[in-house]
């Protein structure tokens, strides 16, 4: 019985761990959201569907695999 026990407590406090690191990781990305607002104008997104546009900006910041509170910006292509 109390293996089952130790058992259960090692299970509640892996799933506490888990969540905690979760609840940070939700944290940052809403501090790099706020930090760096992203402005996508009707301007910005000309020749793209303004959800692409969206994407294409966060998507430097979201998916690389090391992080950085600094927020590059896209190159701009000038047509």
């Amino acid at each position: 019985m109390k293996s089952l026990n130790l058992k259960k407590d090692y299970s509640i406090k892996d799933i506490e761990h888990q969540f905690i690191r979760a609840s940070e990781s939700g944290r940052d990305v809403s501090r790099l959201l706020e930090a760096n607002k992203i402005k996508v104008g009707f301007s910005d997104a000309k020749g793209k569907s303004s959800k692409l546009a969206l994407i294409t900006t966060i998507q430097p910041v979201c998916c690389r695999k090391k992080t950085s509170p600094v927020f590059q910006e896209p190159v701009q292509k000038n047509y």
